[in-house]
């Protein structure tokens, strides 16, 4: 085997195994399916602490009573503490009492939770049944149906009545409203906020852990609420031996006017003759659902901060740059925890807080003030804020009267597809007096990334909650994925939207408009580069003889070169400009890619006004033809979608997309018509490097973006054809052009003097002109004669 072969061949290897990395790096499974699966119904351990049952009984903590059981037994559910606790994180990251049955289902008579100085029970008596829902799915009144735990007064599932799994169900519900003899799909296709699993318990929405009085924490979970009206729940602590009630604590939720807003009042009213010192500690935001048609992790958890007073006196600028957790990096924190023997075998403080995710080390060393906290997913987020209402003159934009801790957890003992981050939501210390009470109120904010939404009035706009919506792909930072472009287009097809009623036209009117704005630059590149590609053609034979006559000298050769390109005017790098405008378009496909996957708007939107929708679905075995075609833009076309995904092993197909296909072609095309001829001095080695760089391309964009929102493919489909006729125009304009004319250098129109790109040389001869000029104006007359000097 000739040197020259095994390099091409060695070439050709290393181009093929990049080519795969690349394409198993972007398709491969990011973790997770769409739901948490369900967890094992055995499980007897919460594995979010290091800690057994005899290493908590050693530190004196009791067994965890603020975990809902996600088993139903049947039998009484009776939580029993031997000591008091003091510290929350203890109970927090205790072991689950895997006795205790589900409290929703136990028998009410007997069901408290006990500890050996307080009594927590129902005040009215013992919820019977399930708890009254609130709000409705019927979209002209609701704008979701909430629905309740008994054992916890936290929220089992927020179902909202407009928004829809799929966009086949959304088109069926339209199809419903429009005529009620059409059936409207199942509940179950309704998108809905769910409780999460901790391990083998369910830990239901913004859920009730417990309260810790002077010291002493006492659990919240299982039989211990009265419902006294619909979302409003209540109970009572009582001394332990006396059953005297010492403490009255409610829980109220209210819907608001605004938008998908939930107004959450938490009272504790000291019904005591001595004063008490009163902690609240209660679960907020987790992992929510990851979204079936997202095949990368996006879920994350956002802060939005208000700046110390000395920068902001007014404390009237709610900010959110920097203070965003992607879920992994939570995942990691909880598992330095683990690591570092956290849950009950740490009792500091100090040492527990270090594992908080607010405040943080920034914020501690910043001095930022929390506002509001939210987890995230592709499209919707479940977001505690501060209780913002003007006309309750609640004008403060900070949520530490309420939330003081924010603290993850999560079972990592579970396979990674299992595990379920959940946030667990420590309140600030306060004195009750003895007949006096204290609140610890939220706003809640469960709905979509909607920017309409979060820009329509307050509290979003006071607390600046827009800046919860992050068009930022996993793992990379902002500014290589052009946040701040993406802003831009969302809005600009927004606008353009309003105009054509469409969202895949708006995306064909946006490439039009790109394209004529890079027209010029288009054209210049073009000019240049078949300009360059005619030259080097003809320099081809004083090339060659260069190349015979310095073979021994490569140092002289390229200064030759050099020389011989600059007396021919000759720049080879020209062929560069070519490619400039596709250069300008990446961070267009970047900032759009983001936009389509991220943007609320363009979620479940058809394209062309639905006109594929109007075909018949033809049935072929597993497979679906046609019905479902651009029925999303969000998510790949499905020219064909499969019932069942197809595992490939290193991902999951759920169906051919034709669009990623006919980009591949049109790159084919587009490289026959627009690439450049190989240059004169390649050598054999280089023009197959070329070809299989051509190759490479026209195979690797359509696998890489195989996946990637139909729009995106759209975009890019309808800007590489109208290039190619763009490009074939420009040709035909460059044929008519004398592109192997030297250039002549333009002169000054004062002096004649010929121009040079070197400023001080430019500079200097206008100098010399003008001393010349000088020199000329000066008048002519007899010699003066000098008187000699004795010496």
């Amino acid at each position: 085997m000739t040197p020259e072969k095994r390099r091409r061949i060695v070439t050709s290897a290393v181009l093929l195994i990049a080519g795969i990395i690349l394409v198993v790096a972007f398709l491969r499974p990011q973790g997770g399916n769409s739901t948490p699966a369900p967890a094992p119904q055995n499980a007897t351990a919460d594995a979010t602490s290091p800690s057994t049952p005899d290493s908590v009984a050693s530190t004196d903590a009791p067994t965890d009573p603020a975990a809902e059981p996600a088993v139903e037994t049947g039998s009484d559910s009776i939580a029993t503490e031997t000591e008091p606790a003091t510290d929350p994180e203890l109970v927090l990251n205790a072991e689950p009492d895997t006795d205790a049955a589900d409290p929703d289902t136990a028998d009410a008579g007997t069901s408290t939770a006990v500890t050996a100085t307080w009594l927590a029970r129902p005040s009215r008596g013992p919820i019977e049944g399930s708890p009254s829902d609130l709000g409705s799915l019927d979209p002209t009144s609701d704008r979701y149906r909430i629905r309740f735990s008994a054992g916890s007064a936290g929220i089992d599932s927020i179902v909202f009545s407009e928004f829809w799994l799929e966009s086949r169900e959304k088109r069926t519900a339209a199809a419903h409203f429009a005529n009620p003899e059409v059936p409207l799909p199942a509940e179950e296709a309704r998108y809905s906020l769910n409780r999460s699993a901790l391990g083998s318990n369910a830990i239901p929405l913004l859920s009730a852990a417990g309260v810790e009085i002077d010291g002493v924490f006492v659990s919240l979970f299982g039989d211990v609420w009265s419902e006294t009206s619909p979302g409003a729940f209540e109970t009572e602590i009582a001394d332990a031996e006396t059953g005297t009630a010492a403490f009255r604590i409610s829980r109220r939720y209210r819907l608001t006017d605004n938008g998908y807003d939930i107004a959450l009042e938490q009272r504790i009213q000291n019904l005591g003759d001595r004063d008490a010192e009163v902690r609240w500690v209660q679960y907020g935001p987790g992992d929510l659902d990851r979204d079936k048609g997202s095949f990368i992790e996006v879920r994350r958890f956002h802060f939005g901060y208000l700046m110390p007073m000395d920068r902001d006196p007014a404390q009237a600028s709610v900010i959110a740059n920097g203070q965003l957790y992607e879920r992994q990096a939570l995942l990691d924190i909880v598992a330095e925890r683990n690591g570092a023997g956290g849950g009950a075998g740490m009792d500091d403080d100090s040492a527990m807080q270090a594992f908080d995710i607010w405040p943080n080390e920034s914020s501690r060393e910043q001095r930022l003030t929390l506002s509001w906290f939210g987890a995230t997913n592709r499209y919707f987020t479940l977001c505690v804020h501060a209780p913002y209402d003007v006309a309750a003159g609640r004008t403060s934009r900070a949520i530490t009267d309420s939330i003081e801790n924010v603290f993850p957890n999560a079972d990592l003992s579970l396979p990674t597809a299992q595990q379920v981050l959940v946030t667990e939501l420590y309140g600030p210390v306060k004195t009750i007096a003895a007949g006096g009470s204290a609140d610890w109120d939220l706003g809640i904010y469960a709905g979509p990334l909607e920017r309409s939404v979060l820009e329509s009035g307050d509290p979003y706009t006071a607390l600046n909650m827009r800046a919860i919506i992050v068009y930022l792909m996993s793992g990379c930072c902002t500014f290589c994925t052009f946040t701040w472009l993406a802003d831009f287009l969302v809005v600009f097809l927004a606008w353009i939207h309003g105009f054509t009623f469409d969202w895949a036209l708006a995306i064909v009117i946006l490439v039009c408009i790109v394209r004529i704005i890079l027209h010029p630059v288009m054209k210049k590149g073009q000019v240049q580069m078949q300009r360059v590609s005619r030259l080097m053609a003809d320099l081809k034979p004083e090339i060659d003889a260069l190349q015979k006559k310095f073979k021994d000298d490569p140092a002289k050769m390229q200064a030759e070169q050099r020389r011989l390109f600059m007396e021919r005017g000759v720049n080879p790098l020209g062929c560069v400009g070519g490619l400039l405008p596709t250069f300008l378009q990446m961070p267009i496909w970047i900032a759009l890619y983001a936009v389509l996957f991220f943007a609320f708007e363009l979620r479940q939107q058809e394209a062309f006004f639905g006109l594929f929708q109007l075909l018949p679905n033809v049935v072929i075995g597993n497979a679906t033809l046609f019905g479902q075609f651009l029925g999303d833009l969000s998510r790949p076309d499905h020219f064909v979608e499969f019932g069942t995904p197809v595992d490939i092993y290193i991902t999951k197909l759920t169906g051919i997309n034709v669009l990623p296909l006919l980009m591949g072609f049109i790159f084919f095309v587009q490289q026959k018509y627009m690439s450049p001829p190989p240059s004169p001095n390649m050598t054999d080695e280089q023009k197959q490097q070329q070809k299989i760089m051509k190759v490479m391309m026209v195979v690797l964009f359509p696998v890489m973006l195989f996946q990637a929102p139909s729009g995106l493919t759209l975009y890019i489909l309808t800007s590489s054809s109208i290039g190619i006729i763009e490009g074939r125009r420009i040709r035909k304009l460059v044929d008519q052009m004398d592109l192997t004319a030297k250039p002549v250098a333009k002169t000054t129109k004062k002096t004649g003097v010929g121009k040079t790109k070197d400023r001080m040389a430019r500079m200097y001869a206008e100098k010399l002109e003008e001393a010349k000029a000088k020199q000329a104006r000066k008048p002519k007359g007899p010699k003066k004669k000098f008187k000699k000097r004795d010496p």
